[in-house]
Order: C-alpha cells, then structure tokens, then sequence
C-alpha cells in the first residue's frame, strides 16, 4: 500500500509539472527576455521583530503568526509576517505588522529602489509594544 501511494505521489507531481512546463511556465531562475534571472525578490521584509518590554527579538514560531501588510498606493499586498512582501515591486510603502498579543505597528514612507535587472528587500526593524 505504501509503495502505491509513492507511485501515485510521483506520478501527480509529475503531472504537475508537465501542465507548468505545457503552458510556458519558467522555471524560477530562468532568464527572460531581457537577459535578467527571473527570480522574485521581497521587497519588504521585516527583520528583526523586536518586543519592545524585553528589547528581544520575537521568536519566529511567535512571529509566524503575524501578518504583514504593505501598500503603495492602489497596490496593497498581505502575506505572513516572516515571508517578505511585494515582490519584484519597487515603491514607496506603509508597512503594518499585525501580532497577536502586541499592538499594530506601522511606518510609513519606506523607499524600495528600483535596481537594474530586479530590486533589493529592504528591511525594516519591527519594535513592537505588547498589548499588557
């Protein structure tokens, strides 16, 4: 039995990847037209994640269950707070980070260059004031 669902396994993933490949998908380091790599860059990402009462970096598996929201304009995106959003997206942002157990944070006016090819994460520092 467990050799069959292994079959199955690598036959749907198989499958999977000849739809991808069927449709023109790149793969993600494939270059493009215009001679650049083609893989997605953040470009806002918060690091560190500071609780303002202990001056210590959140753990992660806390900081996991935060949100992260950026928006430049009519663009907004929303991702998990540890995963960086906007990709490949240069702009000017207002950053929340939404934690349980601690207040929203924000800052306005972050700067995200556009560079040649792609763009460089910029990262800010979160110092976030618990709710008690």
């Amino acid at each position: 039995m467990k050799r069959r669902t292994a079959i199955l396994a690598v036959l749907v993933l198989a499958a999977g990847a000849a739809y991808l490949l069927r449709d023109g998908m790149a793969p993600l380091d494939a270059e493009r037209k215009d001679g650049c790599a083609g893989n997605s860059i953040a470009a806002v990402a918060v690091r560190p994640v500071i609780d303002a009462r202990t001056g210590e970096e959140v753990p992660d598996e806390i900081a996991g269950r935060g949100i992260l929201i950026v928006q430049d304009g009519g663009y907004a995106d929303t991702t998990p707070l540890l995963m960086g959003a906007a990709p490949d997206r240069p702009g000017t942002y207002t950053v929340v980070v939404l934690l349980p157990g601690y207040r929203e944070w924000r800052r306005s006016r972050v700067h995200v260059p556009q560079q040649p090819c792609t763009i460089h994460t910029t990262f800010v520092r979160a110092v976030l004031q618990p709710v008690r």
